[in-house]
């Protein structure tokens, strides 16, 4: 990694919200009260950038965080942002780096499809010619009235 001049710290990549948000929920109650403060110490902190694009910040002497951006540029998976610590993922450390980087840009909204054609309405199925039970026949005689000749018991 090559260590940039103070002063001229190249800017960390952008880090999509919910990576951010999602290692915030990964930290303890007594940590998330102590990340605005590592935030703003990071902030002023100037990270190393390597030829192949990642960008090492450390954090005091036993803890680097390493962002390594994806082909966009930005942080958009939490594996792409670790730390050397033991607390790793769910440190402090890894979290403050990620809340110092500037937000991304949210994703443009993917292309709906155009709405599913319904299919043509279908003729209605004819069925089989039945004629009338051997009830209905004896409850229209039952009437006094007589079924057609057509009606015959099925």
């Amino acid at each position: 990694m090559t260590r940039s001049r103070p002063g001229t710290a190249p800017s960390l990549p952008p880090v999509a919200p919910e990576v951010f948000a999602a290692a915030v929920e990964g930290l303890s109650t007594r940590l998330r009260r102590r990340l605005d403060a590592a935030v703003e110490s990071l902030a002023a902190t100037s990270a190393d950038a390597a030829e192949d694009g990642t960008y090492g910040i450390r954090c005091g002497e036993d803890a680097l965080v390493t962002l390594t951006p994806g082909p966009s540029g930005t942080i958009t998976s939490p594996d792409q942002a670790r730390c050397t610590c033991l607390l790793s993922p769910r440190c402090l450390h890894r979290t403050a780096a990620l809340g110092a980087a500037p937000v991304a840009d949210p994703a443009p909204p993917a292309e709906t499809a155009p709405p599913a054609q319904t299919p043509p309405p279908t003729a209605p199925v004819a069925l089989p010619a039945r004629g009338p039970s051997a009830g209905q026949v004896r409850a229209a005689e039952g009437c006094g009235r007589r079924p057609p000749p057509s009606w015959r018991p099925g």
